[in-house]
């Protein structure tokens, strides 16, 4: 495995890339939500 490899244990989709002033928010039903702003 090379230097640098991303690892996602237990990922239900793919890694999706992102870019300074992206807004990616998660709503889990019943769990609560998440949300990140990238700069």
């Amino acid at each position: 495995m090379p230097a640098g490899t991303l690892i996602l244990t237990g990922g239900l989709t793919e890694a999706v890339a992102v870019q300074p002033g992206d807004h990616v928010a998660l709503h889990a039903q019943g769990m609560g939500s998440v949300s990140l702003n990238f700069s």
